[in-house]
Formats: structure tokens, sequence, C-alpha cells
């Protein structure tokens, strides 16, 4: 065991000085930090010029506001640090108001019991997501995009479309309750459930326990990151803690973590992604010969057949936004050969296999890159680039939209440069397009127009 710390110790002092600088400087170098940084500036510039500003009535309303939109945004992020997308959260907090109203002002529950009881229905309505998602194995964005119509279907035809007016006096009062004459106590409530979910979230096994269900996919077990707690006498718990050990060092260097409890940290605060670290620890253990175990595999709701996932691989769908963003210099599209590169805190960048951003940033750092590969049903469509050269005449834009929207492809984007009393005009088009195929059948579609002269996919 003393091998096995000795070198736990002499890694540590290796790591770079950068990893092993003070908190309050990564505090400073962090994204968080610079967006506080954003809205203090902000808030002082509308205060100086804007005199109205900080009035009492004005700084209430603002935190009403921050407090409503925070927690609205709390109940994503519980869903995004998975991985997954929740688009039935409104839905679920109008199902769970109306419960409220209907207990409150129709059954006359007294409001200690009728808020509870509130909260456990919409709970019991994201069970019910949940669920259903681990089940199915049907990606997150497509139930909830389904139980969102539900739900407020239901509730539509059970209230009628009618409201709750006359709710006890104490629920207006309070939604109007004032701290210090300036501070809404919903801000206050919002607060709260920020320092709760931070506690929960630092100091309880969530970030271990969403690493090992992300592992259970590939087939694997999640390995002791302490090596103390192998048995000294038995020489092969021994070598399996020493092993454990160099997995979880490679891992936290690869990371930018400085250790497994702060990259654990990081995963259950959604600045890691679980299921991404989970495959760059499946590599690591597979080039020490850990193999996937047909049973966890099983319980990884993954057949353990040759057509199941890969390990070490990250599929790409389109439907991880927040964890999973597309380069804007390749802009890749279902079919492009990709590759992944995991930046610290900021999620997944995918880049074609081409781009020279992504060599560069490659041969700079190359142990944070990942195998990606495109889902088989991406679930919505993806922006690239194209160059038109057309004909500078009267109705040749009109032309080439016309050709794009015949290819059932849109344009979100267009630069029509500034080439007049030229013979030809270049136009650069951001294009929403399925995949590779259906952004050949778009330009096909262009180059068959009698305005285009030529057409060209944009390359960094």
């Amino acid at each position: 065991m003393l091998h096995v710390t000795n070198t736990l110790d002499s890694t540590a002092d290796a790591m770079p000085a950068r990893r092993q600088g003070s908190g309050a400087l990564r505090l400073v170098l962090s994204n968080e930090f610079g967006l506080a940084v954003l809205i203090a500036i902000a808030f002082t510039a509308f205060a100086i010029s804007l005199p109205g500003f900080t009035s009492p009535f004005s700084l209430f309303t603002i935190g009403r506001q921050i407090g409503i939109d925070t927690m609205i945004g709390l109940a994503m992020m519980a869903v995004i640090v998975t991985g997954g997308l929740d688009l039935s959260v409104g839905a679920v907090g109008v199902c769970t108001a109306m419960v409220f109203g209907w207990l409150a002002q129709m059954m006359g529950v007294p409001l200690p019991i009728a808020i509870p009881m509130a909260i456990l229905f919409g709970a019991s309505l994201g069970f019910i997501n949940g669920y259903t998602v681990v089940r199915s194995g049907v990606h997150s964005f497509i139930i909830t995009l389904a139980s969102m119509s539900i739900f407020f279907g239901i509730m539509i035809f059970l209230t009628k479309a009618q409201a709750f007016n006359e709710l006890p006096p104490e629920v207006t009062q309070w939604g109007k309750m004032r701290l210090f004459g300036k501070v809404s106590v919903l801000l206050v409530v919002t607060l709260v459930v920020c320092a709760a979910l931070s506690v929960f979230y630092r100091f309880t096994t969530l970030g271990r326990q969403m690493l090992a269900q992300a592992l259970r996919a590939e087939g694997l077990s999640l390995p002791s990151e302490d090596p103390a707690e192998a048995d000294s006498d038995d020489p092969a718990a021994v070598k399996n803690a020493a092993n454990a050990a160099s997995v979880w060092q490679q891992l936290t260097r690869w990371s930018g973590s400085r250790t497994a409890t702060e990259l654990l940290v990081d995963i259950g605060l959604g600045r890691k992604i679980a299921v991404i670290v989970a495959k760059r620890m499946a590599q690591l253990l597979a080039e020490q010969g850990t193999r996937p175990d047909a049973v966890t595999l099983t319980l990884g709701h993954f057949a353990a057949d040759e057509n199941a996932p890969r390990q070490g691989v990250v599929f790409i769908d389109g439907g991880q936004e927040g964890t999973v963003r597309l380069a804007t210099c390749c802009r890749p599209i279902p079919g492009d050969p990709i590759t992944g590169y995991l930046g610290k805190g900021e999620g997944l960048l995918v880049h074609t296999a081409d781009c020279h951003t992504g060599r560069r940033l490659f041969e700079r750092d190359s142990e944070r890159w990942m195998h990606v590969e495109w889902a088989e049903e991406p679930v919505r469509a993806f922006e690239t680039g194209l160059v038109v050269m057309v004909v500078n005449g009267k109705g040749a834009l009109a032309q080439v939209a016309t050709a794009i929207s015949q290819a059932e492809a849109d344009i979100t984007q267009i630069d029509m440069g500034h080439e007049k009393g030229t013979e030809s005009a270049e136009l650069r088009l951001l294009v929403s397009v399925r995949d590779r195929a259906h952004l050949a059948d778009v330009m096909r579609a262009l180059r068959r127009s009698a305005s285009v002269m030529k057409v060209s996919r944009v390359k960094p």
C-alpha cells in the first residue's frame, strides 16, 4: 500500500503548476466569475444612466423576476447535468400551480398542506418522465416533448382553461412580501434553494453515482478512488488498487481536476459531463485489460452484443444542448467524420476530422480528445455554411432562396457582401440541413438555378 500512496504523491507533485493553483485564482479564471463581473458592470451602468433603476419598486420587481427565472433554470439544470433535456418543465410547473389552486380554492385545503401536496404532484410528473426515459431508452428530448403536450392537454381539459382567481389572501400577500422594503421573498426562497442544491451536489455522493451509472452503460463498475480501501494482505487487491489509482490519476489530469474528489464534485455540479468522463475512464480501463461485463451492460440498459455501442464512443444526436456543442469553425453535420474535444468545464466541442482549428488544438492538448460518432437518428437539423457565386442581377437572391426552399432546407443567415457594379456577387449562407445527403440535394438544387454560377461548402 506504501507503493500506491507514493505513486499518488509523486504524480500530484509532477502536475503542472497551473493545476495546483490556489482556489482564489481558479475562481477568478472561471466562467462563473466572468459572468458575475459582467452582471455587476451592467447593473452599475443601468444604475448610473437610469435614475429610477435602483428605486425600491424596481429592485423588488427585478428580484422577483430573477427568482422565478432562476428557479426554472435550476429545474433544467438537474436534467442537463445528466446529459438530457426536459422540455416539459413549463408544463409541469403549470400543472403544479393548477393543482395547488384547485386544492386551496376549490377544496379548501389549508396552505401548509396544499403546498407540499402540489409539490408532490409535480414531482410525480417528473418521475413519470424519468421512468419512461430509463425504461424505453428513448432520448429525454423526445419523451419530454410528448409529455409536455400531454400534461398541458390534460390540465386544460380538466380545468376548462379557467384560472383560479379566488385564492386565499395569504398567497397574494406572500407574493408581494418585501424584505427591507426592496427584496422579494421569492428571490430569498430561490437563493435558499440554490444553497441547498450546492450542498447537496458538493457534499453527497451524487457525482460518484452519476459517474457509476454512466460507466454501467459501458459494462464497467466504478473503481475506488481511495487505494487505502484495499486489503493489504491480498496481493490481488493491492494490484487492483494500484491500477485503480493509476486510472484516477490519468483521469484527473485529463479532466483538469486536481483530485478525484474534485472531479466527482464537478460532475455533481454539472461542470463535467458524467457520460463523457465515463467514456474516458472506459478507455483507460480498457488499456489496463479491463473488459465490459455482460451483466453490468444489461444493468446499464444496453444489450451485450456486437451491435451495442462501443466503448469510448460518444454518440451525437443534436439533443445534448448545453453539454455538447458543434464547433462554428467547421460546422459539422451528420455524415461528416468528427472528433470531440473536452474543454475544462465547457462540455464537449465537436469538430470535423479535417478541421484545421481542431488539428491545432489536438497538437497542443491531445489527451482531451475523444472518439465521437453521429447517432443513427439525430433529433434536429444542423447548420453549415455555403458560398454561392451568383450573377449580379435582379431576382438572383430570390432564385437562391427558392432553390433552397424546394430542397426542404432553411436559410438561417445570409451575408450578401458589397460587390456593386460587378457581373457576379458572392453570397455566404448558413443553411439548416439534416445531414450530408440533404446538403448535397441543396447544392444540386442551387446549381440548377439559372442565376447560380458556383456553389461550395465553407471549410475552415
